[in-house]
């Protein structure tokens, strides 16, 4: 086998690489976590339980959309689970980053698991899309008036 030696070698680098790569992580993360408790001790906790609050509002105003376009059919679907989903979908879209399509689909196969058909599914989507748009160019509206 005259190709053994130069796929060991191979082999070798690949690790080699695998290995540089995950150190390279490591110390990013152990970086980020070091900053993470230093802005943490730092930081008032009031304000982060109102940060908590917000950030639960937005799961809240997120399923209040679905609601609202639910409610111009004949689909229900408790607030709860509706809530339950909001909060999956912006787990998914973060960790599989694919501009919003994977929580898309979650949320189309979470209401269509509750016999929501085809077309609401749709509206809720892009309704939801359109509003969560809308709140972004606001946020950043509001950001460029406190910057300047």
């Amino acid at each position: 086998m005259p190709d053994a030696p130069a796929r060991r070698a191979r082999h070798g680098w690949v690790f080699g690489l695998a290995l540089l790569a995950a150190l390279i992580l490591g110390v990013t993360r152990a970086s980020d976590e070091r900053e993470f408790a230093r802005l943490l001790k730092q930081s008032a906790p009031a304000w982060l339980f109102v940060a908590a609050l917000l950030q639960a509002a937005t799961y809240l105003a997120q399923s209040a959309v679905w609601r609202a376009v639910l409610r111009r059919t004949r689909f229900r679907v408790p607030l709860g689970a509706l809530y339950v989903m909001s909060f999956a979908k912006l787990f998914v879209d973060q960790a599989l980053p694919s501009a919003g399509i994977s929580g898309a689909a979650l949320i189309v196969h979470g209401l269509e698991r509750r016999g929501v058909g085809r077309g609401p599914v749709m509206a809720c989507v892009v309704v939801e899309t359109m509003t969560n748009s809308t709140a972004l160019i606001l946020a950043l509206l509001v950001a460029l008036v406190m910057a300047d």
